[in-house]
């Protein structure tokens, strides 16, 4: 990965930014994407309004739940046998 060191102007706007953000320049042509290190992995990735449909409680219950799971490749057999059927 390259790296660039930036101005104190532009450092001082940095800290306010909490998710990936284009960086523009003044014609509007995207440079770029800063993603801050702050955050969790997580939610760096998922932007948020996937995130906001999403009940936390109810992920809370899910996980404590003694109902077994399934495996993505289970997922994925499930989704094609769906899409086969019509």
């Amino acid at each position: 990965m390259s790296a660039i060191t930036l101005d104190e102007t532009l450092v001082k706007k940095l800290p306010s930014l909490h998710e990936s953000t284009e960086i523009r320049d003044a014609s509007g042509k995207v440079l770029g994407v800063y993603t801050p290190v702050e955050g969790s992995y997580y939610n760096q990735q998922i932007p948020q309004h996937i995130l906001d449909q999403f009940d936390p409680s109810e992920m809370d219950k899910r996980r404590q739940s003694k109902q077994p799971g399934h495996t993505l490749k289970e997922v994925w057999e499930h989704i094609q046998a769906k899409e086969k059927q019509g």
